[in-house]
């Protein structure tokens, strides 16, 4: 009979269609009914009950009631409902069949009660009661020093005796109160009230005066952090003085670290810095569209700054005062460089800087739109960089301005003048940070922009490389472990290239260049055009004297392996070159004369330059 009630009931309850959503029948959630209800109806039921429950705790003089405990705000018990509700929806739902059988004949035979998961704050409801019956408990009161400092650092200490106390029994109260709320039970909690003796005497602290007035005498006591300096007074230290027990019980004049802890924090607050964390996130470019690296903080190290203030007031020896340094720490940033990317852009790697100090409007437009184009890409490991193609199209759609140069014969405007500011900046990144150079041309003449460093001083030539689509190009190989990501800045004149990646240790040098070969430029030359007004001058190229330079790019890598490179350079000697405006009728009349020059039959007016690249011809 036994086992057929078990199939019955077990096999009843598993075929019908009505129940599915429902909790099993014999099923209680705390003190309400949950059979055949669903989890949103007991929920809510569960939710009601418990915004009208209180805890009612009785004393002989009368009660007091705590609750509902709906307000976070309260912080003394939270009430999981979810958690129960699943618990009682999962009874009879075991994924073995047999179990899930027997779990819905236990309840239907015997009811299951589902208990409320809870947590309690035992401190704060002690606490609370503590406040509610305050004239029925006094705690008692350990004996302690009163230290009175004087204005002229002398000072008086006084022993205070121990009180004795009552109080509440908080092993039974904690116990009852666990009780009720594990059924949510209304029944009122009986405070007991028992007797409190204090843990130190006056008869024990008495010993520890003369310990305490040697601590005090070692104050003043002259600090510093980093740039700061202050003096802990004497009446400071004597707010720190607090007897306290080790772990067996034994006391001793000790510091109160919580009050350290504030007084240090207070005064070092000037120099903290707060680390910044590291922000990587890519475009839909492929590019980095945003890039801050981790900053480390800084902050005093408190628990160190501690230790020695304990040592020097509680350990030392009577000899003189010496100024404690109190230790400065670092304060790493949540997210690090290294963990917020998966390209190993950890650490910059070098910075490249050039200036363009006097550079035309349009020319600085160049630079600026060449700059923003290369500002995020991210160069593989093992990959050759090329810089005519990273630059893509040079041209007006691609936001490009014209600039008058002068090729072949004529004057007539280009886009992209000023790009070689970029090439230039590319390469002293490049050597700075220890990659390999695969292609670099420098300019055919001496450009006063390339021979400048990023703050506008003079370093003469050899330090420079000219591009010009398709060809000279700039190149460099990724021969680091991970990805190089370069970005780029313009702060006034002043353009820096810097590039960030995965520092494997090694060591970029650039010897001093040495430069030879140096004559003066030709006299000026001057092509006629109407493109200008007449007897306007515009000199687009400035005399430059020749120049041969050559320097030594050494790279020395962790394993030992050096590999060195000699740099070499030519600047042939450049002529000013000028365009003067004419007329038509004087435009005739020069080719005329170029033409009888060109027969031999008169000397020639005019010198046509050779065909150049953009930046050689622009200068």
């Amino acid at each position: 009979m036994f086992i057929l009630a078990v199939l019955v009931v077990g096999n009843y309850d598993l075929f019908i269609g009505n129940e599915a959503n429902r909790i099993r029948p014999g099923v209680t959630v705390g003190p309400i009914e949950a059979s055949g209800k669903t989890t949103d109806e007991v929920t809510n039921e569960l939710r009601q009950f418990l915004s009208g429950y209180q805890l009612t705790f009785v004393t002989d003089s009368g009660n007091q009631s705590i609750g509902p405990f709906v307000d976070d705000s309260q912080n003394l018990i939270d009430f999981n409902v979810q958690t129960a509700v699943d618990a009682a929806y999962g009874v009879g739902r075991h994924r073995n069949t047999v179990v899930a059988v027997a779990q819905r004949f236990g309840a239907s035979l015997f009811g299951t009660n589902i208990s409320v998961p809870y947590s309690l704050n035992e401190d704060a409801i002690i606490d609370e009661l503590e406040n509610r019956f305050g004239s029925l408990v006094s705690p008692a009161e350990n004996a302690s020093l009163r230290i009175v400092v004087n204005d002229d650092d002398s000072f008086d200490i006084e022993v205070l005796p121990e009180k004795d106390g009552v109080n509440f029994d908080s092993d039974s109260l904690l116990a009852e109160t666990r009780d009720r709320l594990r059924g949510l039970s209304t029944q009122s909690v009986k405070l007991s009230v028992d007797f409190e003796e204090p843990d130190l005497s006056s008869d024990e602290l008495e010993p520890l005066v003369e310990t305490t007035k040697k601590i005090l005498e070692r104050a003043p006591q002259p600090v510093t952090a980093k740039e700061l300096s202050w003096i802990i007074s004497r009446r400071q230290l004597a707010d720190w003085v607090v007897p306290m027990p080790d772990a067996r019980g034994h006391w001793s004049i000790a510091l109160d670290n919580n009050r350290m802890a504030k007084h240090l924090e207070a005064y070092t607050s000037a120099i903290s810095i707060e680390p910044q964390d590291a922000i990587f996130e890519m475009g839909e470019d492929g590019r980095v569209a945003r890039f801050t690296p981790g900053i480390d903080g800084e902050k005093l190290d408190l628990p160190a700054a501690i230790a020695l203030l304990e040592d020097a007031f509680l350990n030392a020896g009577d000899e003189d005062t010496h100024t404690i340094d109190l230790p400065v720490t670092v304060a790493e940033p949540a997210v690090t460089t290294a963990s917020s990317n998966e390209f190993g852009i950890r650490e910059l790697l070098g910075v490249g800087e050039s200036n363009f100090r006097g550079s035309p409007s349009n020319r600085r437009h160049n630079i600026k739109t060449g700059a923003d184009s290369l500002n995020g890409i991210l160069v593989p490991p093992g990959e050759e960089f090329s810089l005519i193609t990273s630059l893509g199209s040079i041209d007006g759609e691609h936001g490009y301005l014209e600039e008058l140069v002068i090729k072949q014969n004529e004057t007539k405007p280009e886009f992209g003048g000023g790009l070689c500011q970029i090439g230039t900046t590319t390469f002293r990144a490049v050597m700075n940070s220890g990659l390999p150079v695969t292609e670099r041309r420098n300019h055919s003449y001496r450009v006063s922009y390339y021979e400048r460093d990023g703050d506008g001083n003079y370093i003469g030539p050899g330090l420079d490389a000219t591009i010009y689509d398709p060809w000279p190009d700039f190149k460099f190989k990724n021969d680091t472990a991970g990805h190089v990501l370069i970005q780029t800045a313009i702060d006034g004149d002043r353009l820096s290239f810097y590039f960030w990646g995965t520092d494997d240790g090694r060591k970029a040098e650039k010897g001093e260049v040495s430069i030879w070969n140096v004559e003066d430029p030709p006299p000026r030359k001057e092509i006629y055009t109407t493109a200008l007004e007449p007897g306007k001058v515009k000199c687009t190229e400035h005399p430059h004297p020749s120049a041969s330079t050559v320097f030594t790019y050494t790279v020395t890598y962790p394993d030992g392996e050096v590999k060195e490179e000699k740099i070499y350079s030519y600047y042939k000697p450049w002529q000013e070159v000028c365009a003067v405006g004419v007329t038509a009728e004087e435009l005739a009349q020069k080719e005329a004369e170029a033409a009888a020059a060109e027969a031999g039959e008169t000397e020639p007016t005019q010198v046509i330059p050779d065909g150049s690249g953009i930046e050689e011809a622009e200068g």
